[in-house]
């Protein structure tokens, strides 16, 4: 589950602490077990260590876009 997926992405990032993807897969993780803050930082420092990857920076809007208790884009119905 989520709970393993932390344990191996935490090592990933000191494996490898400048690798945005670890940070960004991190992230997910906690978000995925209402970590919010630690997934926050997480999306935050993938951000910093890659600027070209978008992930991140689409996550951490979702869930700042969450937090707020607005519907993102794919939670909202499109017009017809």
């Amino acid at each position: 589950g989520w709970a393993a997926a932390l344990d191996g992405f935490r090592l990933a990032t000191r494996i490898q602490p400048d690798l945005g993807r670890a940070w960004n897969n991190l992230g997910i993780a906690y978000a995925r077990l209402g970590r919010f803050d630690e997934a926050g930082d997480a999306y935050h420092r993938a951000v910093e260590l890659d600027t070209v990857f978008g992930s991140p920076k689409r996550n951490l809007t979702i869930m700042e876009t969450r937090a707020a208790g607005a519907p993102t884009l794919t939670e909202s119905k499109l017009p017809e």
